[in-house]
């Protein structure tokens, strides 16, 4: 999959809105057990509050994995590079985006399978339109339902890598213009 090499990686958190709730998990990522220490962090991007995680590469589906066991909504996994693409969840909970998720092993027929049949059970849950490509996910639904797709893919064992919101091409080019 990868080598061990280390990046850092924000992930944006949704209810983090007190002190007390950030505490609690930095206390539990220190808490997790594995061959590498992970080295958290909070911070603000774009006036939202994001957990910074310092970790292998190879380790980054455990945690989000560990993340989503202790039920915690995640809405972005993206390296820290791309952190422009960051949004404001409070704000924008229940407004159609466009999403792209890069699952490890895409590629095999067992995964791929499994994550049909998430998504199709979603789909008759939830305003959801997603195509399957070769490397990604590319997904449309409201971050409370990206949040929930994570959170079962994550529980289900399968590698989420990253997972990036794409606005739309005019919206991003006509913001950093002016």
């Amino acid at each position: 999959m990868f080598l061990d090499k280390y990046d850092t990686f924000i992930i944006n958190i949704g209810n983090l809105s007190t002190w007390l709730k950030r505490r609690h998990l930095l206390n539990e990522c220190k808490q997790l057990q594995s061959s590498h220490a992970v080295q958290a962090e909070f911070m603000k991007v774009k006036q939202q509050l994001v957990l910074k995680v310092h970790i292998p590469k190879c380790n980054l589906p455990y945690f989000i994995s560990f993340l989503s066991f202790h039920n915690y909504p995640i809405y972005q996994v993206l390296p820290l590079s791309q952190k422009e693409f960051i949004f404001q969840t409070e704000a924008n909970i229940e407004a159609m985006m466009h999403f792209k998720l890069k699952i490890d092993g895409l590629q095999d027929v067992f995964i791929k399978d499994k994550i049909i049949d998430i998504m199709q059970y979603l789909t008759h849950q939830e305003d959801i339109n997603y195509i399957l490509t070769q490397q990604y996910i590319d997904i449309s639904c409201t971050p409370r339902v990206i949040a929930k797709l994570i959170h079962t893919l994550a529980t289900k064992n399968i590698d989420v890598l990253c997972v990036n919101y794409r606005p739309r091409v005019a919206q991003y080019k006509h913001s950093t213009i002016s």
